[in-house]
């Protein structure tokens, strides 16, 4: 008995101050947030944007993002979304490119799984995501520092794991959203298409932090300045069903 009292106070101190643990697949593990690479200067006109995919089962509808990506030793990629059924797979982000097919892919399986590659490297995850209500997810990785991966939703850290397996990923690759790419730029299934909402999508080539995060999730208006790409008519290629539809208004 005084072995596991000893046990659970040793937890306890070591879960206590700007870090703590959480139990997954029996082991704690210590979640450290990641530090911004550079200080953030928030803009109160972020550009809002949202688009619906309106069809399931379909290898038609997409969006396909004409920004050049550079490599991205490091790199945020957030937005807001709304799954209006729970099918196979619904992939949300795909990014193929001399990496391979799956650089960044980000999809949702039925109603309680996350499927994530960064460079090939594969991690299923069991995060709640229930449909006909939108959440903000953010995915933060330094593979420069800690070589982990963070997952935000709703402003909060759901999870964190070691996925990138400390390589760079290669840019001059093609960016797709709403379906998973087998090959660069196409080799769509049925099964993997999304049918939802998608809501002022960007991404930045750097980590941003928590608080940076939490600030976004607040207030839709506002978001750090130096971001890659948004979703504006300028980066972007609708293709099949995908329309944009009225954004969130800012005052």
């Amino acid at each position: 008995m005084k072995a596991c009292y000893f046990a659970f106070t040793l937890i306890l101190l070591l879960c206590s101050g700007p870090c703590f643990c959480y139990y997954k697949g029996s082991k704690f593990m210590k979640r450290l947030h990641p530090k911004a690479s550079t200080s953030s200067v928030f803009t109160d006109n972020c550009p809002q944007t949202s688009f619906e995919f309106p069809n399931s089962k379909q290898t038609t509808d997409y969006i396909r993002v004409k920004t050049r990506i550079p490599d991205l030793p490091k790199f945020t990629v957030c937005g807001w979304y709304n799954r209006y059924e729970a099918v196979d797979q619904d992939t949300l982000i795909s990014y193929s490119s001399a990496g391979g097919a799956n650089s960044i892919t980000f999809f949702v399986t039925g109603a309680n799984d996350v499927d994530i590659f960064i460079n090939n490297e594969h991690v299923n995850e069991y995060l709640p995501l229930a449909t006909k209500r939108e959440y903000h997810i953010c995915m933060v990785t330094h593979a420069e520092s800690t070589a982990n991966s963070y997952v935000y939703v709703d402003g909060v850290l759901t999870d964190v794991f070691n996925g990138n397996n400390e390589k760079v990923v290669k840019g001059g690759g093609v960016f797709i959203l709403g379906q998973e790419q087998d090959n660069r730029g196409g080799s769509f299934a049925t099964s993997q298409s999304f049918k939802g909402k998608i809501s002022n999508f960007m991404l930045w080539t750097r980590a941003l932090s928590e608080e940076d995060i939490v600030k976004m999730y607040r207030n839709r208006c506002t978001c750090p300045t130096d971001y890659l790409f948004t979703l504006e008519d300028k980066n972007i290629e609708l293709f099949g069903g995908v329309s944009s539809i009225q954004p969130h208004t800012c005052n």
